[in-house]
This record gives C-alpha cells, sequence and structure tokens, in this order.
C-alpha cells in the first residue's frame, strides 16, 4: 500500500518493506486456484522506481500467461489500490483509483487471462463493480473507516467463500464494544514488544507452504479471509487530530478479528491484508518502527492465523 511503500515508492522503500515482510509481490497456489498478489503502487506512480516497474511488469505478464494457460479452478488478484472504485469508466480519483489508459489496459489483461475475482482495500470504504464476468471488490478497512459513515462502513474484513464453479463474499462487521476485553489494557504498560520475529516471509516470488506443485488440485470448497487497511496509527491521527496519536484501538479491533477468525470451523484456509499494515509512511522514525513491531507481535502470537503465514 501507499503507507507501506509511499506513494510513488522508491528502491530504498521497497527494499524496507522486503526486509520487514518478504517480497512486495508474488503467487500462491491453494488447491487448484492460483493467488496473485501485486504490487499495484507501480501503476499509481513509478517515477521514482522505473526498473523495479518494469520488472514487476514483466513478471506479471508471466503471471497471466500461466493464469491463461494453467486451467485453475480459479485466478484471483489482490492489491491495495482499486482500478476503479465502481465503474471502469469513472474519472479518475487522485487518492483512490487508477488514472484511465493504465486502468483500461491492465483490466483488459486481467479478464482476458481468466482473472476472476480482484480485491482491494485503500478506500477505507466498501465499494466495487465488474468488468464483463470479472469482479472488482474494495474492502473496507480493519482500522479506521472514511468519513462520512456510508453502509457497511464498520470496521471489519470479508469472508471469501471458493467454490468449484463460483465466488462469493461477505463482509462482516468485527464484533467489538467498550465492554470488551480486548480494549481493557493500559497503553502505559502494556504496549507490545516484539521480542522473537517468527514471520515467514515470500521468497523468490512464491510463499512456502503454497507452491504451485504442492497445491494444484482441486478438492473442497474452502473459505479465506481478505482484510484491508490494519493502518495502526490512523484512527488518533486522522480521525480523532492527535499530534501524537497511538494505536491502541487498531490493535483491538485486529486482535478481535483474529479471534473472530480462530473460531471459524472450518478455520480459513488464509488470511490476506490488502496494503496499508501501519500508518505512518516510510521514513518516519521511531513511530513507525513501533508500529510495525505492534502489527507484528498482534499478528504471530502463538495460535492465531497469522502466526504461521503472513
Amino acid at each position: 500500500g501507499n503507507h507501506d511503500l509511499l506513494n510513488s515508492p522508491t528502491v530504498e522503500s521497497v527494499t524496507a518493506y522486503k526486509n520487514q515482510f518478504g517480497d512486495d509481490y508474488f503467487t500462491f497456489w491453494v488447491d487448484g486456484c492460483m493467488f496473485i498478489v501485486i504490487n499495484v503502487q507501480f501503476y499509481k506512480d513509478h517515477t521514482n522506481a522505473p526498473d523495479l516497474y518494469k520488472e514487476h511488469d514483466q513478471w506479471f505478464d508471466k503471471q497471466l500467461l500461466e493464469a491463461k494457460a494453467g486451467n485453475y479452478k480459479h485466478v484471483i488478484v489482490f492489491q491495495h489500490i482499486p482500478w476503479f472504485l465502481n465503474d471502469i469508466n469513472e474519472p479518475l480519483d487522485e487518492m483512490y483509483n487508477i488514472e484511465s489508459v493504465t486502468r483500461h489496459r491492465m483490466v483488459k489483461k486481467f479478464h482476458a487471462a481468466g482473472v476472476r475475482a480482484i480485491f482491494a482495500g485503500h478506500y477505507h470504504r466498501n465499494a466495487g463493480g465488474r468488468y464483463e464476468n470479472m469482479e472488482l471488490i474494495v474492502t473496507s478497512a480493519i482500522g479506521a473507516q472514511s468519513p462520512p459513515p456510508q453502509q457497511n462502513a464498520n470496521s471489519g474484513y470479508r469472508v471469501v467463500t471458493v467454490d468449484e464453479d463460483k465466488i462469493s463474499h461477505k463482509y462482516v462487521d468485527i464484533k467489538v464494544s467498550s465492554s470488551n476485553s480486548v480494549f481493557n489494557f493500559n497503553p502505559c504498560n502494556q504496549q507490545p514488544v516484539l521480542e522473537v520475529d517468527r514471520f515467514k516471509r515470500a521468497v523468490n516470488r512464491t510463499y512456502v507452504g503454497f507452491e504451485k506443485e504442492k497445491n494444484i488440485e482441486w478438492k473442497k470448497s474452502f473459505h479465506f479471509i481478505q482484510g484491508a487497511d490494519t493502518q495502526f496509527g490512523m484512527i488518533e491521527t486522522y480521525l480523532q487530530n492527535k499530534t501524537d496519536g497511538q494505536w491502541w484501538e487498531e490493535i483491538a479491533l485486529t486482535r478481535q478479528a483474529i479471534s473472530e477468525w480462530n473460531a471459524m470451523q472450518p478455520k480459513p484456509k488464509f488470511v490476506v491484508i490488502c496494503g496499508d499494515l501501519v500508518d505512518d509512511l516510510p521514513g518516519k522514525e521511531p513511530r513507525r518502527a513501533k508500529q510495525i513491531a505492534d502489527f507484528k507481535q498482534v499478528f504471530q502470537t502463538k495460535g492465531v492465523v497469522g502466526y504461521d503465514h503472513y
């Protein structure tokens, strides 16, 4: 996302992200379905990293060739900024979508390769539309919601069900209240401290355990979780206009979401967070480092979905 890599990524911001979280784009497979994670920031603005953009674009074309030739049950794409919010012909929004020429070129590529669904975030509201028989789904934030309040504007995540012949999804509000136990902690002495970094990272443009060779056959229907914009620090800084805003509410919301995922039966195959993991931009230290440490601590607690697979 733009808060992970800057609005216009640089070699330095991409390198820093990869050091913390692994590859910024990669492909993985689950039960005969192909999933492509792209770095859409390059299509928003690649001025400061033209060589990285070219490398990404060439890699992506190869993935689409594989998608078209692979006879997969479904091909699904994950990204941060959506190509469009509601309609492929909508006007450019400097903040929330991709300019028209690039948008049309890329969306038509997706469709020609047999992509069935594109999941995005960034908007902090729910939105989406279709191009032919391909759906683009914009999922609101686990963290801060953009004012003014709109339908389904509560913090939440999307449960996606993958059947043999279709993909369906539902946005779920995170079930929190002022009396919920996840809010009952003292920010003065309970700030998470990242003692050991257990995160498994995508390397060589794929993910250990989700390689093609191990996941080529369709087995049965399954579901996964798509979230977006945990964005630790946005609620107090942006919505409450605090000069030194903290991120206790985002921690609480994310913890509660994880507890709901862990309670699901059967459990989701995986969880994907489509960008803007924390709020402070690259270079804004030491706050950003603290936000990243807290994000990792929340997701790598033993027993949560994100412990083994991020």
